[in-house]
């Protein structure tokens, strides 16, 4: 396919207050909370603040700076420090295997996969990989989507299944194109979803 025929990357947005989606954000939240009340009682024992997840790993959060011979700084955001246990140390490694039976619960992208999404990227343009994302809030509830999109002409996606079909040629990004709303996804303007987003907001200051 020719660059002329690519079109650039959209953006389509959905509302969503019923049905598997949401069932399944709440399987994950409890999940969620679950995993960290675990956690909490490590952060206790350990004499930290709180626990976090940091790329699917559990770090912790310390009032002052732990023992370095215990305890080495994983990450930094602004101000903020996130601890690992050092396992060289026996202090540490006991730790360690501690953290290390901690359950690591899904990521509340993984729940648009009941609704043929992907959490990973589905649209690439130039250096640039754009995923579907689902934010909003428990209370309601009220969901929003964000699904990068490549509006492609009808007979552009018609001459691809076909090949799909046949077996002659598969694309992700292709497929990510035929995807079809779940039907208790209402889509919505960007301004839309920035009005809900805001307003939320504003009721919750």
């Amino acid at each position: 396919m020719s660059s002329e025929e690519t079109p650039r990357v959209t953006f389509r947005f959905f509302k969503v207050t019923e049905g598997p989606l949401i069932e399944e954000l709440n399987k994950i939240f409890d999940e969620q909370e679950l995993a960290f009340d675990a956690a909490r009682e490590i952060a206790k024992a350990v004499g930290a603040t709180a626990p976090a997840l940091y790329c699917r790993s559990w770090l912790f959060q310390f009032e002052e700076a732990p023992p370095e011979a215990t305890w080495k700084c994983e990450h930094r955001q602004g101000t903020e420090r996130y601890y690992k246990p050092i396992r060289r140390s026996l202090v540490g490694r006991k730790w360690a295997d501690e953290i290390k039976r901690l359950k690591v619960p899904r990521h509340h992208n993984d729940a648009l996969s009941v609704v043929d999404l992907t959490k990973g990227p589905a649209v690439v343009e130039g250096r640039h990989w754009y995923a579907p994302v689902v934010w909003g809030w428990i209370d309601g509830p009220l969901f929003l989507v964000k699904v990068p999109w490549r509006a492609y002409a009808p007979e552009i996606l018609d001459a691809y299944r076909a090949m799909r079909d046949a077996g002659e040629y598969g694309s992700g990004a292709m497929d990510h194109a035929l995807w079809v709303p779940h039907p208790t996804m209402q889509e919505i303007e960007e301004w839309e979803a920035l009005k809900i987003a805001a307003d939320r907001k504003a009721a919750a200051a």
